[in-house]
């Protein structure tokens, strides 16, 4: 009888263990999206609107702008922007940021996403110039010119020879 009652409460404790052992937490929290937001569910906390340069926080339902000195959280858009139309505004979603404060990476933002993007990279001026330094921008010839030349100067090298040999 002491020797059962011994291996019952084993089995006990380590069915107890293992149970115990099965529990996973799942730190992503689920956030609703808003109406006028993206359709496709995707696993953002934040929402960037380039052309009114404000954050939409989907786990606290509210936006986040610069005042002018500091980062506001509110239910509703600033008043200067209460005509803006949130459901035709381009949407970025944030898919690399999940902490508090999505503004520690605004100089970013603002520069990758300027106003007026759409989801397109910008494009070149009509001049065949860069629009960020104003140098003539190169022509796919002289590009593929310089990789074909690298190429065959590379071609040489003993460690690239062994690595072509391999194909």
């Amino acid at each position: 009888m002491n020797n059962l009652l011994k291996y019952l409460l084993t089995s006990l404790l380590f069915t107890a263990f293992l149970a115990n052992s099965q529990v996973i937490i799942n730190q992503k929290t689920t956030a609703v999206a808003p109406a006028w937001g993206p359709s496709d569910k995707t696993e953002v906390r934040y929402y960037y609107l380039p052309d009114i340069e404000i954050y939409y926080d989907l786990q606290k339902a509210n936006f986040i702008y610069s005042n002018g000195t500091k980062w506001v959280y509110t239910d509703v858009l600033p008043v200067k922007y209460s005509s803006y139309d949130l459901y035709s505004s381009y949407k970025v979603l944030l898919f690399d940021y999940f902490g508090p404060k999505p503004y520690s990476n605004f100089k970013t933002h603002k520069s990758k996403y300027p106003k007026g993007y759409n989801g397109q990279p910008p494009q070149a001026s009509p001049k065949g110039k860069n629009k960020e330094d104003g140098k003539p921008a190169e022509d796919l010839y002289k590009i593929k010119r310089k990789i074909k030349l690298l190429f065959q100067l590379n071609k040489r090298h003993p460690l690239v020879q062994d690595h072509l040999s391999n194909y």
